[in-house]
């Protein structure tokens, strides 16, 4: 049975859908439930209720993390601690109950322990590792390393559902200087820490601001790297049950070119630069232990200046994040993702005698009356019809994010109805590009990262198709940049592109130009029919333009819930 941080048992195990909610959670932390839905095709209520139940069972924890190097408020130093014999677990249950304990970790190597402490006052480091720490009943010795530098943090780190290039935030050579914090950043900084994803009525009810101050706070905090958040997940559960944390030895020379070379590995948690023998403290995450082999020699031997290296495995976790881990109960292996390869879905769909009614205050409202309709391999077909007619409901449905009352949705012949939600959002991911008509990129990813977001999801990247959907669209030049840097129709394209970047088979567009002027909205359909047709997918399209629609193969309207022939 696995367990997490409180010891409590997880059950049930993950599947493709918490590990869906989980990549766009790491993505994007502070998303709200809308916005991690559009980017996994998942339904927003699934999303928060899976995510909730990580949280409460203790496996999952957003937090902000302010970084002292940049506040100049403390210390962080690595204690790595030998102890007498049998005494190590004596030793770690003492340590993780230290307030200013962040990390306590049993290893198998050259030290017995390893802690992280966050001291808010420098002066104090001499008094916790020259007495604090040694005397510890059953600590032999302690060896004391500042953290300097920091080259990739554990909020960085991403859940990989493919073996592929990790994609790490943009982090300049240079550590700003330091800048204190007010009273006010002081109060937001201790609540965050508790609870990353608290709102902003709630920040600003805590800090004692207004939300419009409490937004300036909490930006200001984050574009000076002085907060970042981290998702806080347990290793194991996401597939990487083996962990070790390795001090490298490295000449002057050489260290940045290793530290970025080490940092770019996807299976770093984080890599510090601290004081002491070794110049790197490298911790890595790996699937088992031949893994973890072959992740240490392959890139220590890739670079050159290496002079000496000391791999320690991680035996157990006492306290993450600051978290106490409670005893866990003799465990069977963990559940990890296996990257199974993707199933691969037929273009052919077939609704048939589909009826949707929602209730409402004023009662039963019928939306879907009995739809019938047929999308073959390659073909595009226009969806018209007046708002509230039910063309955005019908897409839902034909996408499992809605659940038909009667009738069929039937892909390949295969029939939707009574698959299991894991299933329906593994269709969506690997099945169906979603397109909508606000563009739901994730603001803190470049355009690249947005543009292969759910093909990595799905297991299906494939980076000579993503390199010619991104030339095609015409976003070569604009890979790195971020959302909030782009118009509305580059944003539009970057949603079309992100869409098709796993070329599946079904496109689904529900209102694509509906934000955008005519000029926009012909570019965008142009380079969306092109895309269509390049990745040999069908399109089924929601749109109010009669001109825009006569330009697919067919069209078809909806009238109060009923299907009416092709006006042409």
């Amino acid at each position: 049975m696995d367990t997490s941080s409180r010891g409590s048992p997880l059950s049930p195990i993950l599947d493709d859908t918490d590990l869906a909610c989980l990549v766009a959670l790491q993505a994007e932390p502070r998303a709200s439930w809308r916005e991690l839905g559009a980017a996994t095709g998942v339904p927003e209520r699934t999303v928060a209720r899976r995510i909730r139940r990580l949280v409460d069972a203790g496996a999952l924890r957003v937090v902000a993390e302010p970084d002292p190097l940049i506040t100049g408020r403390g210390v962080v130093v690595h204690a790595w601690v030998r102890c007498r014999a049998g005494r190590a677990d004596d030793v770690a249950q003492r340590l993780a109950q230290l307030d200013h304990c962040q990390l306590v970790v049993t290893l198998a190597g050259s030290a017995d322990l390893m802690a992280e402490l966050t001291l808010a006052d420098a002066a104090r480091m001499p008094a916790v590792i020259t007495r604090e720490l040694p005397s510890i009943d059953g600590v032999e010795r302690v060896e004391a390393r500042l953290v300097l530098r920091p080259f990739r943090r554990a909020g960085q780190w991403r859940i990989q559902p493919v073996e592929a290039p990790a994609t790490l935030p943009e982090q300049g050579s240079d550590t700003p200087r330091p800048a204190g914090l007010n009273e006010a950043e002081q109060r937001m900084v201790a609540h965050l820490m508790v609870d990353g994803r608290a709102g902003l009525a709630e920040l600003a009810e805590r800090t004692g601001v207004s939300e419009p101050t409490a937004q300036r706070l909490l930006h200001g905090l984050t574009e000076r790297r002085a907060l970042s958040f981290r998702v806080e997940v347990e290793p194991a559960l996401v597939g990487y049950p083996v962990e070790a944390v390795i001090s490298v030895s490295v000449r002057p020379q050489a260290v940045d070119a290793m530290a970025a070379h080490l940092a770019s590995d996807p299976h770093t948690r984080c890599l510090f630069g601290t004081s002491g023998g070794a110049q790197l403290f490298w911790h890595v995450l790996c699937r088992d232990s031949l893994h973890l082999w072959n992740v240490t020699t392959r890139r220590l031997g890739e670079a050159e200046g290496v002079l000496s290296s000391d791999v320690c495995v991680v035996m157990r976790a006492h306290k993450r994040c600051g978290i106490l881990r409670a005893e866990a109960a003799e465990a069977e292996p963990p559940h990890a993702y296996n990257g199974r390869d993707p199933t691969c879905w037929s273009a052919m769909l077939r609704v048939e005698n589909v009826h949707k009614a929602f209730a409402t205050a004023q009662g039963h409202l019928p939306v879907l009356r009995g739809i019938d309709l047929t999308l073959t391999a390659g073909e595009s077909l226009a969806l018209m019809g007046e708002s509230g007619s039910g063309k955005s409901t019908l897409l839902h449905v034909i996408a499992g994010l809605e659940r038909a009352d009667e009738g069929r949705i039937l892909i390949d012949e295969q029939p939707l109805e009574g698959r299991r939600e894991a299933d329906l959002a593994r269709w969506r991911r690997e099945g169906i590009g979603l397109i909508f008509q606000q563009y739901n990129l994730l603001g803190s990813l470049t355009v690249g990262a947005n543009l292969t977001f759910q093909a990595r999801l799905a297991g299906r990247h494939d980076p000579a198709w993503a390199d010619h959907v991104a030339q095609r669209l015409g976003l070569g030049e604009l890979l790195a940049r971020y959302p909030e840097q782009l118009s509305g129709g580059q944003q539009q394209r970057v949603a079309i592109g992100r869409a098709l970047a796993a070329r599946p088979p079904l496109v689904l567009a529900d209102e694509p130009t509906g934000s955008l002027d005519e000029a926009s909205s012909d570019v965008v359909l142009d380079l969306l029919l092109a895309l269509v047709a390049d990745s040999h997918s069908s399109l089924l399209m929601v749109t109010h333009s009669a001109r825009l629609a006569a330009r697919l193969s067919r069209r078809l309207v909806l009238q109060r819930g009923h299907v009416l022939p092709d006006p042409a």
